[in-house]
Formats: structure tokens, C-alpha cells, sequence
């Protein structure tokens, strides 16, 4: 499902209205907004694999990825041997279990930084991470840059508010 950035939608909504007020004539071209962000339902993250166990593992991993999770916790939730459920995953996925637990972790981390005003080492705790430390290396190995700099770089600058009075709730019309 794709994020829209309503205030960029509303901020030239209101623009092109107060510009018919005026009496000018609007763009035929339509606006186009790209999404903010794409953003991962449960119910759109599901992988289809034929394997009851891979499927099980995927499933444990992803409700449990912020956890300090390892691939021997995730191979005896799912009842088979570390060794047995990483060759399965190198097979159909070809990835390996500890790999999709830090490509999990690593996908919640940038959403983190760039939605939130959390610190590194908040977002460290609630993604699995044993601390902000470990998080800026991993990070920076697979990323390229620090998380501090990816933060800065993905973060798109606000549209400018328009000025809008504030609202009156409905129940103090009557008294008005």
C-alpha cells in the first residue's frame, strides 16, 4: 500500500483554489504526487512457499524479528534442526536465516528513521539489535552509509503549511 503525503496534497489543493478565487485558470495538466513510502501490511507479507516449515519460520521471523532472535531460536519454534531449516532457506530463498532475520530488522530500521524522531539507539532496542553500536555497523556494511546520514538523505522537507484557521467543533456553533 502506498503513503501519501496529505499535507503536500492539501497544501496545493489549497493553493489552486484560492487561484480559482482569484480568477485565474488552473493547469490542465493533472498534479501528480508520488507515495511518501510504501508501507508493508501483514496481509500483503505473506511469501508463498510450498514448505509448511520454511513458511512457519518466515511467519515466526516476522512477528518476532525485533526480538534478539537467532536462527536457533527460530528452527526450534519451528520444530527442525537449525542445520535442516538453513539449507531449506539457501534452497527456496536463497538466503540463509540469519540473513532475513537482519534484512527484516533492517527494513523496520530505515522505516524507523525515516518516519520517526527516534534515536539510533532507541531504534536499536526495538529492532533486535543488542545495541546502537551494532545496529551503525550493520547498517553501514550493508547500507553504505551511517544511519544518521540515510536519516537525513530519505527525509523529504515538509511542504509549506498554508495557513488555515483552526476549527470550531460542531457542539460550539450552537452556542456561538
Amino acid at each position: 500500500m502506498r503513503e501519501l503525503d496529505w499535507e503536500e496534497i492539501v497544501y496545493h489543493a489549497a493553493a489552486m483554489l484560492q487561484q480559482r478565487m482569484s480568477g485565474r485558470r488552473l493547469p490542465k495538466e493533472p498534479l501528480v504526487f508520488p507515495p511518501r513510502r510504501v508501507v508493508t501490511r501483514t496481509s500483503s507479507d505473506i511469501l508463498a512457499v510450498p514448505d509448511p516449515e520454511l513458511a512457519a519460520a518466515l511467519r515466526y521471523m516476522r512477528e518476532h524479528f525485533r526480538e534478539p532472535i537467532c536462527a536457533g531460536h527460530v528452527a526450534r519454534a519451528v520444530g527442525v534442526s537449525r542445520r535442516t531449516l538453513e539449507n531449506r532457506f539457501r534452497r527456496r530463498l536463497q538466503t540463509g536465516l540469519a540473513e532475513e532475520i537482519r534484512r527484516r530488522r533492517l527494513e523496520y530500521v530505515q522505516e524507523c528513521l525515516v518516519n520517526t524522531d527516534l534515536t539510533i539507539a532507541e531504534i536499536a532496542e526495538q529492532s533486535g539489535f543488542e545495541s546502537a553500536v551494532g545496529l551503525a555497523k550493520v547498517f553501514k556494511r550493508l547500507q553504505g552509509i551511517p544511519p544518521s546520514h540515510y536519516r537525513r538523505a530519505q527525509r523529504r522537507p515538509s511542504a509549506p503549511r498554508a495557513k488555515v484557521q483552526q476549527r470550531v467543533p460542531h457542539a460550539n456553533l450552537a452556542t456561538r
